[in-house]
């Protein structure tokens, strides 16, 4: 039961985010009698498809259809994405020193034990350096914007089309840092209360 509860709290955090970065698209719904529901409808469909296809799915599909706004909410659910991935990567770091114990078994397992802080530290590096990208792109999105319009001239063409999707999502969230850091917070809580 205390395992059910701490799920659903991580189940109602990343909800709550969707319904946020929604809100900042101007596209509003009641939270418990419909975002929560079609997230929970979204999780049961999920269950049967690979990654986060079906609450992914679902949800766009319930806040385009409501809304009949299909460009913001698939510009809302972009930004989720991203966001989502960075609670994961915030996750990462803020719970490193509990799992360095793992580390330390997994280098010597491998007759490195001397290479489990360079582990460490480079496991930090990288999800704390992807963290901090996207919270200064949060923080200050005509940084990020510019940064992804110079990549998107020297990129091959087939990634230009999703870091203009990507600027597009950033962009539209301009003047709303509050709001952005609250999605992460509760995106960042829906990866914690997993691995608890």
């Amino acid at each position: 039961l205390v395992a059910m509860a701490v799920k659903f709290v991580g189940v109602i955090a990343s909800a709550f985010g969707w319904h946020l970065l929604l809100v900042g698209q101007g596209i509003r719904f009641p939270f418990w009698s419909t975002i929560m529901t079609s997230f929970l409808i979204g999780r049961f469909i999920g269950t049967f498809l690979p990654s986060t296809i079906g609450l992914d799915g679902y949800t766009l599909y319930e806040a385009s259809r409501y809304s009949n706004q299909w460009s913001r909410a698939v510009t809302a659910k972009a930004l989720e994405k991203v966001i989502g991935i960075t609670g994961l990567f915030l996750g990462m770091v803020l719970t490193l020193p509990f799992g360095y114990a793992v580390i330390v078994d997994v280098t010597t397992g491998l007759g490195r034990s001397d290479a489990a802080p360079l582990l460490a530290g480079a496991i930090a590096a990288f999800a704390g350096g992807v963290s901090a990208v996207v919270l200064v792109g949060l923080a200050r999105p005509a940084i990020l914007t510019g940064l992804v319009g110079v990549l998107g001239r020297i990129a091959p063409a087939r990634v230009t089309g999703p870091l203009e999707k990507f600027r597009e999502a950033v962009g539209a969230y301009r003047g709303q840092l509050g709001l952005l850091l609250a999605a992460l917070l509760g995106k960042f809580v829906a990866h914690f209360t997993t691995a608890t």
